[in-house]
């Protein structure tokens, strides 16, 4: 998982300590099936979650529980080069 991260960030040239796993900083994890991610989005409906991803916690709170949002706002942005 650290590796994971570690790539990423260093390709995408994110300096923030939150988005390279750094200990103590918040994190976010996604746990979806891969076998069944699919965009169900539309011209005429593109605001749908997605097949597939059941949960998404974000810095310790479930944000998407079973495909639905669950009013959580723990995230932060995080912007490019800083």
């Amino acid at each position: 998982m650290a590796m994971r991260t570690k790539v990423s960030t260093a390709r995408l040239r994110c300096r923030s300590a939150r988005a390279k796993g750094t200990a103590g900083a918040g994190t976010s994890i996604t746990i979806f099936d891969a076998n069944r991610v699919a965009d169900k989005a539309t011209y005429l409906d593109p605001f749908q979650y997605p097949d597939g991803i059941d949960i998404v916690i974000v810095n310790g709170q479930v944000t998407i529980n079973h495909g639905r949002h669950t009013g959580a706002r723990a995230g932060q942005v995080l912007r490019h080069g800083r």
